[in-house]
């Protein structure tokens, strides 16, 4: 069984190998090149698409979605692709951090699975093969772009004490799960399936904690603000409470008092 803090290694080295390889791609030439733009291709279906799926998962719409063979100019071919997504303030920094990220952690999951295919599990050598292309394909677009980056640090901007909350809520969630996987004893069928827990176990406990202390602190603001509430009504109506006027005696004529 895997270890549950061997997943974000994985995460790191295929975020190292995938940026690696746009730089090396520039270099590529003939048939070499070819070869690696259909792979950047299939790579790109994918790292689209899970900008795509997560988005729509975090309620984030969703307003076009591309995916291009050519390059911008049209003239020479370089796959790519891109998502257009809905307004932006209404997105956290959790939101954005997932729909950045989409990519590079479906793409591990999937390589975890090609692998499988490859090494585990029994199957005919065409499948094998496909596996191997499909996990090249992952490795070499599964890096999230500099948009993508540049998602996670709009929503940091939009509103940065909410960023840090989450921010210290989804570590706290890390923390647990890997305590909880280390010394749990699971038994999955194939090994990729420990990741995925592991996966599903920090988010399941990040919404477990962030929502337990959002609604806590909205609970007590709401008891301190009505408490505060009362005491100013109070002190405003001692203030402002009407006083009983005497009554006047009739006017006196004039000369009376003489």
């Amino acid at each position: 069984m895997y270890l549950a803090i061997d997943f974000w290694y994985w995460v790191l080295g295929i975020w190292i190998v995938s940026q690696l390889s746009w730089y090396l791609y520039s270099f590529a030439r003939g048939v070499f090149r070819a070869c690696l733009n259909i792979l950047f291709f299939l790579g790109v279906i994918v790292h689209e698409f899970s900008h795509f799926i997560v988005s729509l998962i975090c309620g984030v719409p969703v307003e076009r979605i591309e995916i291009r063979w050519r390059s911008s100019n049209g003239f020479s071919i370089g796959p790519h692709g891109s998502i257009a997504t809905g307004d932006f303030p209404h997105r956290s920094f959790m939101k954005g951090l997932m729909i950045s990220f989409a990519p590079l952690l479906m793409s591990t999951f999937l390589l975890f699975g090609c692998i499988d295919i490859i090494s585990v599990i029994k199957t005919s050598f065409f499948i094998k093969i496909l596996a191997i292309i499909f996990a090249i394909s992952l490795l070499l677009t599964a890096a999230p772009s500099k948009q993508d980056l540049n998602v996670v640090v709009l929503a940091v901007s939009n509103d940065t004490l909410l960023a840090f909350f989450q921010a210290a809520c989804f570590g706290i969630s890390l923390l647990f799960s890997i305590t909880l996987i280390n010394f749990s004893k699971f038994q999955l069928p194939f090994e990729f399936m420990y990741y995925i827990l592991y996966f599903l176990a920090s988010i399941v406990v990040y919404f477990v904690i962030f929502y337990s202390l959002k609604w806590t602190g909205m609970g007590i603001w709401t008891i301190y603000r009505k408490l505060s509430r009362r005491d100013n009504s109070l002190s405003n109506r001692s203030l402002n409470r009407k006083r009983i006027k005497s009554k006047k005696h009739p006017k006196e004529k004039e000369g009376e008092w003489w």
